[in-house]
């Protein structure tokens, strides 16, 4: 299976050391935060009835939009960059020994569609942490690309 071409990460870039370099990065889905673009098509539909049911829609539109410019996801050739949220932003760092196994969930609309959640558990001292990353687009080219840092990881379980 081939990567897609890589996305522009343009506050992830400058966190690469030297020799590192970006081989995939993921976006998200359409169908995340689709129930903000769901409010967003009803107060359009009633601006028919008066004009201030503009600012509502605007704030949804914005709303649903936000993740897709914000968020930032890269593996690289030593590690996993993150950098994830709606209003608050969290950059995370990933070591390849850190990532312990992962989880796919996929409904019939989303197969379809080519998206699913994966969660990763990341092994940090003694627990285990989960790292959700709901509505990503091609999601097992994500764990595929994963599996470059840890050849351990691409079976699943270790």
């Amino acid at each position: 299976m081939a990567l897609p071409p890589l996305r522009p990460t343009p506050h992830l870039t400058p966190l690469l050391a030297p020799e590192e370099e970006i081989i995939y990065t993921a976006q998200l889905h359409p169908l995340h935060g689709i129930g903000w673009l769901a409010f967003a098509v009803l107060f359009f539909a009633m601006m028919r009835l008066h004009l201030v049911f503009l600012l509502p829609c605007a704030v949804c539109v914005s709303i649903y939009l936000i993740p897709f410019k914000t968020n930032e996801v890269a593996v690289t050739t030593h590690r996993l960059l993150l950098r994830m949220g709606r209003f608050r932003l969290a950059y995370n760092d990933i070591e390849p020994d850190d990532l312990n196994h992962w989880q796919f969930y996929q409904n019939p609309i989303t197969n379809v569609l080519g998206g699913g959640a994966i969660i990763l558990n990341l092994d940090k001292g003694a627990e285990v942490i989960p790292l959700r990353m709901p509505h990503l687009r091609h999601p097992l080219k994500f764990i595929e690309a994963l599996g470059t840092l840890n050849p351990a990881f691409r079976g699943g379980r270790r």
